[in-house]
């Protein structure tokens, strides 16, 4: 398998003028993450739609980026609408996750919070 290499378009060059790049030749690790990033949002659109979910927040969310989830702190319903406050690994933090996000990420462990969560009352 070779190295990884980037077409590159420079500014005000033609697109003859574009040339393949070596990530360490290159200052600009904000452009490689998001180029890369757009691989993963791809997965994640489908991802979406196959749920029948508005996209956004499966695409922008800290799994996406890599987080990984250590706890679910809380969760909170607000109409038709559960979320879960989600503190992730390296970030200060705790975030507010749609549930039908950490669903298909972490199904375990919502499974294990509502173990501990939830009261289950027993047919009379």
């Amino acid at each position: 398998m070779g190295n990884v290499e980037y077409l590159v378009k420079w500014l005000n060059v033609s697109e003859e003028g574009s040339t393949w790049e070596q990530p360490s030749s290159l200052v600009c690790d904000h452009l490689i993450a998001a180029y890369n990033l757009q691989d993963l949002n791809d997965v994640y659109e489908k991802k979406a739609k196959r749920l029948k979910v508005d996209p956004t927040p499966v695409i922008d969310n800290p799994f996406s980026r890599g987080f990984e989830a250590e706890k679910i702190l809380n969760s909170f319903k607000n109409g038709e609408e559960i979320s879960f406050l989600i503190k992730f690994r390296n970030l200060e933090l705790p975030l507010m996750i749609k549930s039908y996000v950490a669903y298909v990420e972490i199904p375990d462990m919502v499974f294990k919070h509502y173990e501990k969560t939830c009261t289950f009352v027993t047919p009379k």
